[in-house]
């Protein structure tokens, strides 16, 4: 294989090879740019229903995340290591905490796949907001502001990969 050049170096030499290596397998440019080899948050769209609210992610990748939930009645989180806390930016009277194992909000090329901004207010009965609270080395965590509810319940499903979190009033 020839050897490019351009302006840019070793980084032009990557590309040139990601592209050729992509191209050689069948994949389109556009497809080697949009893979995601692990969980990829795609975006969170949410929905009033007669009893419930419901929030979904839509999940990229060949398989969905692991998941663990719980309340927070002040919507304190931790900040990477640091020991810092913040608190979710939508106000609630509590909050669901979200925590995804084997997940991000990138693809593997490292440009954004999670489209949905990262905080989303929402005026529903129950559910008032979502907020992408952190992405580090496969952990992804969103806050859940909360109004009135009287329980919750979350569960995946498959073709295409989801999370469904439902807020019962």
């Amino acid at each position: 294989m020839p050897v490019l050049k351009t302006r840019h170096g070793f980084a032009g030499v990557i590309a040139a090879v990601a592209l050729t290596a992509a191209t050689l397998i069948g994949a389109s440019p556009a497809d080697a740019a949009m893979t995601c080899t692990q969980s990829c948050y795609l975006d969170a769209r949410a929905g009033a229903h007669t009893d419930f609210d419901r929030l979904v992610f839509d999940v990229g990748g060949s398989a969905l995340p692991t998941v663990q939930a719980g309340i927070s009645p002040t919507g304190e989180y931790a900040v990477g290591g640091s020991g810092d806390t913040k608190v979710v930016q939508i106000p609630g009277k509590s909050y669901l905490m979200l925590h995804t194992f084997f997940s991000r909000t990138t693809y593997d090329d490292g440009s954004r796949s999670y489209t949905t901004p990262t905080v989303l207010p929402v005026a529903l009965p129950s559910l008032k907001g979502v907020q992408l609270l952190s992405d580090f080395e496969g952990y992804t965590d969103f806050g859940i502001s909360l109004d009135n509810y009287t329980s919750y319940n979350f569960f995946t499903l498959t073709s295409p990969n989801r999370i469904v979190v439902d807020i019962y009033h």
